[in-house]
């Protein structure tokens, strides 16, 4: 046997038992949300980027950042908010990262999940998350009294939720463009969705309820000048 032919079949053998690996992980993930044991969840995830016990250190793994997301939502809903805030950051250090990173890269992601598992890509969080990592901060920040940190992640949640209507305005415009040479019969599509003339699109995309949060916040604690904003 060659070289890349035992290369070859290490890779496939490997393959082979990180698909197993991972799903029995998957099950052990899927009972400890029907217990409801977010502790167990918030173990599984830590255990994934490596770490031995909940007093090792966190530090962003390259790739991992849904397992951080995972383990900080976790943790949170544990009543350990220092553990959460700290994969929070680990987070958001990861999606900058990946966000920075060549085309070259993310097509070797690509290449890797051919030949192992879906899962082996660095995973890419919407906007939307990238919205809620900083929202879940601020509120534990307000929960814990550290008015000035929550301030500055509700910043950040408004920030992100700007960049995000670009994000979205974009991609709605592109497919209008799409569908500008579209063929649509109205009275066949009345007639499949009878219900349509009555729906109401949403003006804004926003998340209201990191708005509202925010201008509760900026109610309770803001100065005068605070007020025009909440």
């Amino acid at each position: 046997m060659n070289r890349l032919a035992a290369l070859g079949l290490a890779g496939v053998l490997g393959a082979c038992a990180t698909s197993a690996g991972l799903l029995m992980d998957k099950q052990e993930v899927a009972r400890a949300y029907q217990a409801g044991d977010f502790l167990a969840l918030a173990q599984i995830s830590e255990r994934r980027l490596g770490l031995k016990s909940k007093s090792a250190p966190v530090l962003p793994v390259r790739g991992g950042t849904l397992n951080h997301l995972e383990a900080a939502d976790a943790w949170r809903l544990s009543n350990n908010p220092a553990r959460a805030i700290a994969h929070y950051d680990a987070a958001e250090e990861t999606i900058k990262a990946e966000q920075g990173e060549s085309g070259l890269k993310k097509a070797g992601d690509w290449m890797l999940a051919a030949v192992s598992n879906d899962t082996a890509r660095g995973y890419q969080p919407t906007p939307v998350e990238s919205i809620l990592t900083n929202f879940n901060k601020a509120l534990i920040f307000w929960s814990q009294g550290e008015l000035a940190m929550a301030r500055v992640e509700f910043n950040r949640a408004d920030e992100r939720t700007r960049l995000a209507v670009e994000y979205y305005n974009k991609e709605i415009e592109a497919a209008q463009s799409r569908a500008q040479g579209a063929r649509t019969d109205p009275a066949a599509v009345a007639r499949q969705m009878p219900s349509m003339a009555q729906w109401q699109v949403y003006p804004d995309f926003i998340n209201p309820a990191v708005a509202f949060m925010h201008a509760l916040f900026l109610l309770a604690h803001g100065d005068r000048g605070d007020l025009d904003r909440a």
